[in-house]
């Protein structure tokens, strides 16, 4: 999508319609410092690709006056160079695990995965079936 069609949608009456319904849902107030006097936005608490800004589920949108909405995407910039960051430190480890695992036959990964599940539980997530 390109840029301009972004921004067009906040023109669309469904984005208008979907806004007015989260601003009602929070008492038109900020949501993070409770003003009610500044100028109010609506903030997508996530971003899908080629999704309609409209379209979103009402739990991924909040009402935020305008500094906290700014502060909200400066956060997020900053927690994305994080993310990457962390990223490139991680991904030569990674690809090592990798190439470590190629190592191994089939049913030593089994045994590899088994002893992860049971050092490491991750409620109903396993890392094997």
């Amino acid at each position: 999508m390109k840029k301009n069609d972004f921004f067009d949608q906040y023109k669309d009456p469904r984005w208008q319609k979907k806004r007015l319904e989260i601003m009602k849902r929070d008492e038109f107030q900020c949501q993070v410092c409770g003003d009610k006097e500044r100028e109010l936005n609506v903030h997508h608490r996530i971003y899908l690709k080629d999704q309609k800004i409209w379209d979103y589920e009402n739990k991924h949108l909040i009402t935020l006056c305008e500094d906290c909405h700014r502060m909200a995407h400066s956060e997020r910039k900053e927690l994305n160079l994080l993310l990457a960051d962390i990223h490139e430190m991680f991904l030569s480890e990674y690809i090592e695990v990798i190439i470590t695992l190629n190592r191994f036959n089939p049913s030593q990964i089994m045994y590899i995965r088994k002893f992860l599940n049971d050092m490491f539980p991750l409620s109903d997530k396993k890392f094997y079936d």
